[in-house]
């Protein structure tokens, strides 16, 4: 989904205008900036505050790079503006701002959830020759989920499907944790809770 408010940066659009109205050329002052000692020392902070995983499929390691969520305050960006991904979901992220499918405008926290919730989608549909299956609606049987859906990622995968869910990331710590605690029952509630968590330290700088 695509908000309006500017240009998305591409291919064929070198160039970015914010909404304070600035336009500079990617080509030029942007990647003079990323090989900048500024961007450097705020690309590091990020990674120590996510302990250097991606957050679509939490692999860690040297190759995990920052991916910018928004441009709104470019060269003096906020944590929240920026996402640790590895090279291959980066990649993903990216193609889907080219294909205008990924906005770079708007809320930071939302931007985030809909990155790794797109990223996970698309990465889905290149490993399924089918239609991505119709999501398991929420509240049900843990048990049931299980059934269908037993390896960590896939869990991870079909929270992210859940209106519920996605809602729920934009809360506090406490709040998650509550309507988490509500919406999953049984013997499976502490792996649920484990997964759910996961994905919202991922997702969430602070």
């Amino acid at each position: 989904m695509v908000r309006p408010g500017g240009s998305i940066p591409g291919p064929e659009n070198p160039q970015l205008v914010c909404s304070s109205g600035r336009t500079f050329f990617m080509t030029q002052e942007y990647e003079d900036y990323l090989n900048s000692e500024s961007w450097k020392n705020k690309r590091k902070q990020r990674l120590l505050i996510s302990n250097n995983r991606c957050s679509v499929c939490g692999s860690n390691g040297s190759g995990i790079q920052v991916h910018h969520l928004t441009y709104e305050r470019i060269f003096n960006e906020d944590m929240q503006d920026l996402l640790p991904l590895c090279k291959y979901d980066h990649e993903i992220a990216e193609k889907l701002v080219d294909q205008r499918r990924l906005s770079r405008h708007g809320n930071p926290l939302f931007l985030a959830t809909e990155t790794v919730r797109l990223v996970l989608l698309e990465k889905m549909s290149e490993a399924l020759p089918r239609p991505i299956p119709t999501p398991i609606p929420i509240p049900t049987s843990n048990r049931t989920i299980w059934k269908i859906i037993r390896k960590p990622k896939e869990v991870q995968s079909d929270l992210m499907t859940q209106s519920w869910f996605l809602e729920a990331l934009e809360l506090s710590r406490e709040d998650f944790k509550h309507v988490c605690r509500k919406q999953f029952k049984g013997k499976r509630r502490s792996k649920m809770m484990s997964n759910a968590f996961a994905i919202y330290d991922r997702i969430r700088p602070f």
